[in-house]
């Protein structure tokens, strides 16, 4: 038996168990349907997926499009990957000073503007990871320093045609890897 309760008065620890309600029915029900299936895709360019070249001139994306299905994304996973020494809280990798214009994320129907998910606050810094993300970890990898990010999202639904991704604008070939990853379902 199911018993709903109401309440008069919302604080915040009701929103925050409505929201986790609402993405425990909607990974349920993906999940229990025989359509659904795993989304795990590199976020990618004309060139490919690891996003450590000059866009310093050129605002270059990297994105993920969906095709013929529809796509719910959970969570975007984030690896900054480059050689030891001078990593802190105020570089990118160890790009002293962090980024001039940082990475942004978005998502975007066919012929419409872009929806920033972090529009007053783009990704400058090894800092600014760790306060989006919910579970950051730094490693030393033999001779490099690898930052592993997953920034959860409630689902983000993304039909045919439309794209999440994100955009570039700084000069990041100093990177050995720079990797995003989003997971989720479609179906």
């Amino acid at each position: 038996m199911i018993q709903i309760l109401y309440s008069v008065k919302f604080n915040i620890e009701d929103i925050v168990i409505f929201n986790f309600i609402n993405i425990i029915y909607t990974m349920i029900t993906l999940t229990t349907t025989n359509k659904s299936k795993n989304l795990i895709e590199n976020l990618i360019d004309a060139s490919g997926n690891n996003a450590n070249g000059d866009y310093s001139s050129v605002l270059t994306d990297f994105s993920y499009v969906c095709v013929d299905n529809t796509a719910y994304i959970s969570e975007l996973d984030i690896c900054i990957q480059d050689s030891s020494n001078n990593w802190n809280f105020n570089s990118y990798g160890k790009i002293d000073g962090g980024l001039t214009n940082g990475v942004k994320i978005y998502i975007q129907k066919p012929g419409e503007s872009r929806i920033y998910i972090n529009p007053n606050n783009p990704i400058k810094k090894n800092a600014d990871w760790e306060i989006v993300g919910d579970n950051a970890k730094y490693l030393i990898l033999g001779t490099d320093e690898t930052l592993f990010v997953k920034y959860h999202f409630n689902i983000i639904k993304i039909r045919n045609g439309e794209s999440m991704g994100v955009e570039l604008n700084d000069d990041l070939s100093g990177l050995v890897n720079h990797i995003f990853t989003i997971k989720g379902y479609k179906y």
